[in-house]
């Protein structure tokens, strides 16, 4: 590694050694800020000084170079920013999703700096079907002095996505997770309180509702009193021009103007009747209120879907066939969506759906130590993700000993064996016959959850992940 460079100048004698950590990590309620807070810890285990900042923080070259030079502390923005004392330079760099990452990671490149790279999952499963972003990853991974896959699926398709790559620049180092579930946070009181936040939003919207049939019946009330009087004048204005046509009659009898006169009078009448049955027939009556079912007092089965609303995770996959479930003989619980608003159009179209299924609750993230009390009071948690890499999530419940049942994809199947530590479905209606059979096999439910946990604390500890990171990282800062 250069001793000098644009964005890493000669250390001044006492500087410390810096590692820098890039990611997504603006909301600490997200798989990638758990990650990086992880990776923080065994960085600073392993003697360096930490800096964790967002990508979206390092805009431009200038703001890089004050990082890299030991000028500017810790980012990470309003949520996930962190303060540090003390200065120093970075001597290497490590960044989490390959394609987030491009711009700070290629300017390193640029500069000299050695990185890691940490693939994230969708970078390599979502992002190279893209010609755009693929460029920008390959250019990425062409200067990374090293790279790290959490599991075998995400190795085989980063080495198929770029052949040029030797075995051995890739390790594969499975996540560790560290769970501390708050004993304060009062799992029933908040999901009570979800119930009522969903009575008041479905009584704002019923009383929205009847205002508009309300103004709308005020406005046809009003159009037809209109259309009333104009009748009226027009009737009038031909009883007058007749009348003149009796008077100016050089023949008319007086017989034939009371005729006529009889005749109008009848017409007339005639006419108001007419009026009145048209007003009557137009008033709209008042549409019979609408009354959505409660969330019920016992929130039993609680089937948890824990993640950032976004495409990717698919979020109501299984929703469709839950609120069907729900409603029939054997229905009942609550399907509990809770998570961070990460793509705005794709989280308004979830609230909405969940307004519109039984059953379906959809809460704002929670802090990490809340999110995992929620986890170990479910009843089950499900991942219904298109692609994953080692989610956080499921290593939570595996730890927490919550049984998962998780969509059969290639990152879920490393870690969930079918019916040994876990369940997996193929549809939404394995979902349901997945949720029956659990439900159904209190004994299967304890099974799943035992094995899960003796997973975790065998492969996923981290001790291991520890060990493993700081192996590579040292080879990274001392090439």
């Amino acid at each position: 590694m250069p001793t000098s460079s644009k964005y890493s100048p000669t250390p001044p004698p006492n500087a410390t050694p810096t590692i820098l950590l890039v990611g997504k990590c603006r909301l600490r309620e997200t798989g990638n800020a758990t990650t990086l807070s992880r990776i923080k810890g065994h960085v600073e285990a392993g003697g360096w000084r930490c800096l964790t900042f967002d990508p979206d923080d390092l805009p431009d070259p200038p703001s890089l170079q004050r990082v890299m030079g030991g000028e500017e502390e810790g980012g990470g923005g309003e949520e996930g920013g962190e303060e540090e004392e003390g200065g120093g330079v970075v001597v290497g760099v490590v960044g989490l999703h390959a394609f987030r990452c491009s711009r700070v990671l290629l300017a390193c490149r640029d500069a000299g700096t050695p990185y890691l790279v940490i693939f994230g999952g969708t970078d390599v499963n979502e992002c190279t079907k893209e010609e755009a972003k693929k460029e920008a990853m390959t250019e990425v991974v062409s200067g990374a002095s090293h790279l790290v896959a959490h599991c075998t699926p995400i190795l085989s398709s980063a080495l198929e996505a770029w052949p040029f790559l030797d075995a051995g620049q890739v390790s594969v180092l499975p996540q560790a997770v560290q769970v501390n579930p708050s004993l304060a946070f009062n799992v029933a009181a908040f999901l009570k309180g979800l119930g009522q936040e969903r009575e008041e939003e479905e009584k704002e919207e019923n009383a929205r509702k009847e205002e508009e049939e309300e103004e709308e019946k005020a406005r046809k009330e009003e159009e037809e009193k209109e259309k009333k009087a104009r009748k009226e004048e027009e009737e009038k204005e031909k009883a007058k021009e007749k009348k003149e046509e009796d008077d100016n009659a050089i023949h008319s009898t007086a017989s034939d103007k009371k005729n006529e006169r009889e005749r109008l009078d009848k017409l007339t009448q005639t006419t108001h009747a007419e009026q009145n049955s048209i007003r009557e027939g137009m008033v709209r009556t008042k549409t019979e209120e609408v009354i959505m079912e409660k969330l019920p007092a016992a929130f039993q089965p609680l089937v948890l879907i824990v993640a950032g609303l976004r495409p990717v995770k698919d979020i109501l996959y299984v929703a469709e066939a839950w609120s069907t479930w729900r409603g029939g003989p054997e229905g009942r619980g609550t399907l509990l969506i809770l998570g961070p608003p990460l793509d705005t159009r794709y989280a308004n179209h979830v609230y909405s759906e969940a307004k519109r299924l039984r059953s379906v609750c959809v809460a704002p993230s929670l802090p990490p130590s809340e999110c995992q009390a929620v986890i170990r009071s479910a009843t089950v948690l499900v991942n219904s993700s298109r692609s994953e890499s080692m989610p956080n999530a499921i290593l939570e419940a595996m730890a927490l000993g919550t049984p998962v049942l998780a969509r059969d994809i290639p990152g879920n199947r490393y870690l969930v064996t079918h019916r040994h530590n876990g369940l997996l479905y193929s549809c939404p209606e394995s979902f349901i016959e997945a949720l029956t059979s659990l439900l159904q096999d209190p004994s299967l439910a304890r099974s799943l959850a035992r094995n899960a946990t003796d997973r975790v604390l065998r492969e996923h500890s981290l001790e291991q992940e520890r060990e493993g990171l700081l192996t590579i990282l040292q080879k990274v800062v001392k090439e």
